[in-house]
């Protein structure tokens, strides 16, 4: 009972929402705009490492045109120009692992330049009523539709559990016959991959892999404990969450010998594996009797104060745990970039993902760390930019439309005030996002941060 307890606050913090909608899309409808022209701007393609001085890009139905040097080409008079002069611009962000509460997550991810998102589960209608949680999938659908403004959505449904579920909002799945029926059930409601998590046995976790490629719906998610990391390598799963498999968090330690870290990135690289190692969990946690803490980020302005109570009483329980050292929280951040890095080390594919919902993180801002993170950890700053815009779009299998500035490609876009090759912490220099024709100055972005800073007061 006490685990349920515990688990409860968990799961609860990270699904709550606020009750409060965002602007009439009415009100920023004079930002929609899919025939723009960019000029003078350096782009960063993401093709290679490289940047390109002075060029035009010209955008027609909200797909590039063209791209070349700004002498060149000459703007067609019908277009919205936004020069570009000393800017950088490149592919929008995504953000790997999110848990979206509510429609003010969207517009924060956009002014932070996060124009894509996969969200890492979903709950039942019951409960969305219940707690006031939004629905994924119709904000899917209102970001399609260009009723509401944000980044793109592609979204897990209900999580896919074992018997004694982690969190009582998981499915529980014991046999084959009743994996099937809930996976068709998920593939008919429109969601677009399964997630698979800790306490799956190993006879079921192959059923649910073996069915789910059956009706395209991909795997991810954390390594079920019975399951393994080895198992799970070689299984036809897409990604790993959280570097489970690998760290155990309860334990506060890896979950593979110490001395086979090598070993583990070489059969990762060899596996074709993704990794959303989610670093930012472990850095934004205050320590058990110092909560407020977490009052020293400016970010946590734009959190609900219902989130932050949740956050409160849930954050006693992080501790809670088999470790015996004094450091928990910045022991497990420590060996989760350890494991990271040794996995960048061996060439390994990695993804920024911030877990968006777990305490401290704030949608967007939180993304923005975790890359910094990521240089933190030793891995450049080129392949942390890979990690946030090419290699998202190569592991949701979408390089067609997104992930890099090329000729054909959909123009989900941020411009920067400053090079990110040279500081990954000037990807917070935002001058304005593009995302599914919405064009939103920096102006604009300060608007509406002050608007959601209004709602939380």
């Amino acid at each position: 009972m006490k685990q349920k307890i515990i688990l409860f606050f968990l799961v609860l913090f990270i699904f709550y929402s606020c009750d409060l909608s965002t602007p009439e899309i009415k009100q920023l409808r004079e930002y929609y705009n899919t025939d723009i022209a960019f000029t003078n701007v350096n782009v960063i393609p993401m093709t290679q490492n490289i940047v390109l001085a002075n060029q035009t890009l010209i955008i027609r139905n909200n797909r590039i045109t063209e791209i070349g040097d700004s002498s060149l080409i000459t703007i067609p008079q019908d277009l919205k120009v936004i020069d570009g002069k000393n800017y950088y611009l490149m592919p929008g962000f995504t953000d790997m692992h999110t848990h979206i509460s509510n429609d003010d997550d969207l517009l924060l991810l956009v002014c932070n330049g996060v124009t894509m998102i996969r969200n890492s589960g979903d709950i039942s209608d019951f409960n969305k009523n219940l707690m006031g949680y939004a629905d994924i999938l119709k904000l899917k659908n209102k970001v399609k539709d260009n009723e509401i403004i944000g980044p793109v959505i592609y979204t897990a449904g209900l999580v896919f559990d074992g018997a004694e579920p982690i969190s009582p909002y998981n499915l529980t799945i014991k046999t084959k016959l009743q994996a099937e029926k809930e996976i068709i059930s998920e593939k008919e409601k429109g969601y677009d991959f399964i997630k698979v998590y800790d306490k799956l046995s190993p006879d079921v976790f192959d059923a649910i892999v073996e069915i789910s490629k059956k009706y395209n719906l991909p795997v991810y998610g954390h390594v079920p404990l019975d399951v393994g990391i080895d198992k799970y390598l070689s299984s036809d799963v897409v990604s790993i969450e959280h570097l489970t498999g690998y760290i155990n968090n309860d334990k506060g330690d890896f979950s593979i010998p110490k001395d086979s870290l090598d070993y583990y990135a070489n059969k990762t690289k060899e596996s074709g594996k993704w990794n959303c190692p989610t670093l930012g969990i472990w850095d934004r946690i205050p320590p058990l009797n110092g909560f407020d803490q977490i009052l020293l980020y400016p970010e946590i302005k734009y959190v609900p104060h219902k989130t932050m109570w949740l956050w409160y009483m849930s954050h006693p329980y992080y501790f809670k745990i088999e470790y015996s050292g004094t450091n928990y929280i910045g022991h497990m951040l420590e060996i989760s970039k350890t494991m990271t890095k040794k996995l960048y080390d061996y060439d390994c594919k990695l993804l920024i993902g911030t877990d968006l919902g777990i305490i401290g993180s704030v949608a967007g801002f939180s993304l923005h760390r975790e890359m910094e993170l990521f240089v933190d950890t030793g891995i450049s700053t080129y392949k942390t930019l890979e990690a946030a815009t090419k290699n998202p779009a190569e592991c949701l299998g979408i390089t067609k439309d997104y992930g890099t500035i090329e000729v054909g490609k959909i123009a989900n876009l941020v411009l920067l005030k400053d090079n990110p090759l040279n500081n990954i912490s000037n990807t917070k220099k935002i001058a304005g996002v593009l995302v599914n024709g919405f064009y939103i100055n920096e102006q604009t972005i300060n608007k509406i941060l002050e608007f959601i800073d209004l709602k939380t007061k």
